[in-house]
């Protein structure tokens, strides 16, 4: 800033609950006019101080001592934008509100329905997929991967994700971009050149700047700021781990809903098992009358292998079928499904606590003592390639956490903290113990152990509960994935595609049409390609653990740089979670030979996808810096601009949020006329949670008074959409 106005340096108080700079007089020189490099001149002090809030355009030079002024926090009075009174009164406007305890209540029961689905009905899967390679054979060994669940559990949703990974949302938003936008807030991260001093003065981005006591958090935030390096690093980070996220929601309904399916195959195979043994009696008795004792074993086999292979197709057709059900569905909204399959979710939730406590009861509570974590110990000790390979199948346990945090936006921290500790923990605890309750008594039945430990007299309805949740679990992942997609849309590095809201009340629920089909389709390629779920278990667990890895690095920056937390407390956060994770992903690696290397393959695609339109958007942007127009060369013009100014009002929407754009020069060569006043229009997008509505607009002159044309920035949070 220039000296020009020496008020500039002093900060004054007034009456608000916001905290922002401000300057006396209610602006400063240079946030009245457009930068000198545009040929701005001085625009009255009312717009400009009504109209954007005293916003600014300044240079380079500027922007660093606007930087050295942000050494404390001083509160300001509210602002009103011309453009936003009417605004606020328009019906269906969205606005942020805080939850209240009865909406806390409606949200507990939806996020059954959309946040809790995934890891619900892990207990379908989780020991198939441990003991698929290496079969259990002693009952010590059940009671050491019991306990190996039991702690995944403890550990990883509940301690890392419920207790601390929640509270790294950007205010409601949850997932690896939020993740990135609140580091992006409190230290320049970002790689697009686009950024404005006006944009620190945003109310909501104030309340998060970094405390200047602590000095290892400055010295972080400096070191991010000043490396290019650690900023494609960082990028690169949330970009991996988003793609390993959206791979995720591809393989999460295939797991779910064929390991339901599955079930039915089960219960089917129960009942005909006997006629087709009684069958083969009736062959063997011809048979040895014929004294053709080849014949009994070729055509045995035959009609057993032809009768599971016939199962296994129709187990897969099924799962197609539920599959397109499932996502036509998706386009009647969260809040619409979200309430219906809610009590559906709680009775599956009752459903599985019931068969663990019928199962304990009946066959022993030894099982309890598989809460005393020695018997992992033991469990590697006597067993340790069968215990390091089925760490795979354990991590299945912990599923759907991602969708836990980028829900958020959906819901609210509260209700999704309260269910998951005082309903989902409790009650899968219990599935899990009855299972092993069952498997101590039944070591050869160690596939399909949910479906074969149920009470034949509730086998079918309880099938039917565990289908339906399958199914409602499929979609957690998928209204994580719209939500991601709609972050990394604003930060640049994905797609503009079109998005649906569907709630009036609720704005983070959305659909978006061309990402639910692309993922349908990828999930049918899956299912038809593996087969199995223990095939696509394989899959699953690297998706999962590619995603837990990133979350635990961000975590920790945040930690670091914005949480300020004691550097003892990071290191045993990054310490123990990363280094379970690592341990976990040892595992899984082994089996990317069998087939996980096609999910690989698929992030790899979505990860080049995000990276290229991200070097594309930060290429395009810096293209048209460089061929802006000159502000001599409009002066030259004269205020008619060389041509007619017919009246009315022309909007040129562009990217720039300096200087005239060269699209404008075509307009003025190739149009017979140009409007009276002319306004270019920019949307850009602010790492904040919420732009109050006061603070939405900036509105600037462009060029003297007599050219009547003015700049118009537009603000926008991440989550608007």
């Amino acid at each position: 800033m220039e000296s020009g106005s020496g008020g500039c340096r002093r900060l004054r108080k007034t009456e608000s609950a916001e905290m922002r700079w401000v300057v006396p007089g209610g602006a400063c020189e240079e946030d009245e006019i457009e930068s000198s490099d545009d040929g701005g001149t001085d625009t009255p002090a009312a717009a400009s101080g009504s109209r954007g809030g005293g916003g600014s355009d300044d240079d380079d030079g500027g922007y660093e001592e606007d930087e050295m002024l942000r050494q404390r926090l001083v509160r300001t009075g509210p602002r009103a934008d011309s453009f936003d009174v009417e605004a606020l009164d328009v019906p269906g406007v969205y606005r942020h509100q805080e939850f209240t305890i009865g909406r806390s209540i409606v949200l507990t029961l939806q996020t059954l329905g959309v946040v809790f689905g995934d890891v619900g009905t892990s207990p379908l899967y989780t020991f198939d997929v441990m003991f698929n390679k290496y079969p259990i054979t002693t009952k010590e060994d059940v009671l050491g991967a019991l306990s190996l669940v039991i702690y995944t559990l403890i550990l990883i949703p509940f301690l890392k994700y419920t207790m601390i990974v929640l509270w790294g949302n950007d205010d409601g938003e949850g997932g690896t971009f939020a993740l990135y936008s609140l580091i992006c807030r409190n230290a320049k991260a970002s790689l697009l050149p686009n950024q404005l001093p006006s944009d620190t003065r945003i109310s909501s981005f104030n309340l998060k700047v970094p405390s200047v006591e602590l000095e290892r958090s400055l010295k972080i935030k400096e070191r991010l700021e000043t490396s290019s390096m650690l900023k494609k690093l960082l990028l690169m980070l949330v970009l991996f781990g988003t793609s390993m996220v959206i791979a995720d929601g591809v393989v999460t309904p295939a797991m779910s809903v064929m390991s339901a399916v599955n079930g039915l195959k089960v219960g089917i195979s129960s009942v005909n098992e006997g006629d087709a043994k009684l069958l083969i009696i009736h062959f063997l008795q011809y048979t040895v009358k014929e004294k053709n004792l080849f014949c009994i074993d070729v055509l045995s086999c035959t009609k057993l292998n032809n009768y599971y292979k016939l199962l296994t197709g129709e187990v897969v057709m099924i799962t197609v079928a539920f599959l397109i059900v499932l996502f036509s569905l998706q386009r009647f909204g969260t809040s619409k499904v979200g309430l219906a399959v809610g009590p559906a979710l709680f009775i599956w939730f009752c459903c599985l606590a019931g068969i663990g406590i019928y199962n304990i009861r009946i066959y022993g509570s030894q099982v309890l003592h598989a809460f005393n974590p020695l018997y992992i110990y033991y469990y590697f000790e006597r067993n340790p390639t069968q215990a390091w390979m089925s760490l795979g199948g354990c991590l299945l346990c912990a599923t759907g956490l991602e969708a836990m945090f980028a829900d958020l936006c959906y819901f609210s921290v509260r209700s999704v903290q309260l269910t998951f500790v005082f309903l989902v923990l409790p009650c899968l605890l219990l599935g899990y113990l009855g299972q092993a309750a069952f498997l101590m008594e039944n070591l050869t039945q160690s596939q399909q152990v949910f479906f074969l430990s149920i009470p034949s007299q509730a086998f079918w309805p309880v099938v039917f509960i565990a289908t339906l949740a399958a199914l409602i679990a499929s979609r957690a992942m998928t209204t994580a994935i719209f939500s991601t997609i709609k972050q990394a849309t604003a930060l640049g590095c994905f797609p503009r595609l079109k998005i649906i809201h569907t709630s009036r009340k609720f704005m983070g629920q959305i659909y978006i049409p061309v990402m639910n089909w692309f993922l349908l389709v990828s999930c049918l390629a899956f299912v038809t390609v593996f087969g199995s779920i223990n095939e696509i278990g394989n899959a699953y667990g690297i998706a999962e653990l590619g995603v837990m890895m990133m979350t635990t690095v961000l975590v920790t920056i945040i930690m670091l740089l914005i949480w300020q937390v004691n550097i003892i407390v990071v290191l045993c956060f990054l310490t123990l979670f990363l280094g379970l994770e690592l341990f976990f992903f040892s595992s899984v690696l082994g089996s990317v030979a069998d087939g996980s290397w096609v999910l690989l393959v698929f992030a790899a695609v979505l990860y080049l996808v995000m990276y290229i339109w991200n070097y594309g958007t930060k290429l395009k942007y810096e293209t048209e810096v460089k061929q802006k127009l000159s502000m001599d060369l409009l002066m030259q013009l004269g205020c008619n601009l060389g041509t007619v100014r017919a009246p009315g009002i022309g909007l040129v929407y562009n990217e720039l949020v300096r200087g005239v754009p060269a699209i404008f020069g075509q307009f003025l060569t190739t149009l017979p006329a140009m409007h009276s006043m002319i306004i270019f229009v920019c949307i850009k997008w602010v790492p904040v949670p919420v732009v109050p509505q006061n603070e939405r607009f900036l509105f600037r002159r462009v060029c003297p008074k007599n050219y009547h044309m003015f700049r118009c920035i537009a603000r926008y949070e991440l989550s608007f959409s």
